[in-house]
């Protein structure tokens, strides 16, 4: 869902005039967290710290110390929005509160990363869409 990932981000930066690299870094954090942890054999899926709501609390707070208020609200309400964005599989919301099982997955990052870009869902080529199109629409 990458491409969604960034279209949900686009749209928060347009309608809540946020700033683009906490919204844009946030969009993909958890999953290159979770993925490529999976990939290096230390985590045993590719959605599993990263995508919790333990991980989206601290690293906003993190992005809060050091760069500020209206990036860390930036960086916590696209983490959340990429969430969101996955629940169409399992999350860990409550990990590592709560014990997980997830499947892990035989494909490696790239391969991942090619389907995600070539082979949009229909829910992302409307969410890019709209993201292409929402400055010509207004605010």
């Amino acid at each position: 869902m990458l491409t969604g990932h960034i279209a949900v981000s686009a749209l928060l930066k347009h309608y809540l005039s946020g700033s683009g690299l906490p919204l844009y870094g946030a969009a993909i954090f958890p999953d290159l967290v979770d993925k490529g942890l999976s990939k290096a054999g230390i985590l045993p899926t590719g959605r599993d710290v990263g995508h919790s709501l333990l991980a989206a609390a601290l690293t906003t707070g993190c992005v809060g110390i050091f760069w500020g208020r209206r990036a860390a609200r930036d960086w916590g309400l696209s983490y959340l929005a990429h969430l969101i964005c996955d629940t169409g599989g399992s999350i860990p919301w409550f990990y590592p509160f709560r014990r997980y099982d997830f499947e892990p997955s035989d494909r490696s990052i790239s391969q991942l990363l090619f389907t995600a870009l070539i082979h949009p869902t229909l829910a992302e080529r409307l969410l890019l869409s709209w993201a292409l199109s929402a400055p010509l629409l207004g605010k």
